[in-house]
């Protein structure tokens, strides 16, 4: 929840109790390669997956409500 920072005199908007000016030790920085701690996984094209992984398809029944259309 958003709140105010405790420290007297500061109306800063803070998740924690105070804000990042007044916090006693700065968090600490954490660099990931490539901007996030996924490891890189080989993607398959959509071409690639309709070939190797073929599904049947199969016609679906329409369905009418019994309204009309507009002439």
């Amino acid at each position: 929840m958003i709140r105010i920072c405790d420290h007297p005199d500061c109306d800063t908007l803070t998740l924690g109790s105070l804000c990042a000016v007044h916090e006693q030790a700065p968090a600490a920085t954490v660099r990931f390669p490539r901007g996030r701690p996924f490891p890189r996984l080989p993607v398959r094209t959509a071409l690639e997956v309709l070939v190797s992984d073929p599904v049947e398809l199969t016609p679906a029944p329409a369905v009418s409500f019994g309204g009309g259309t507009a002439r």
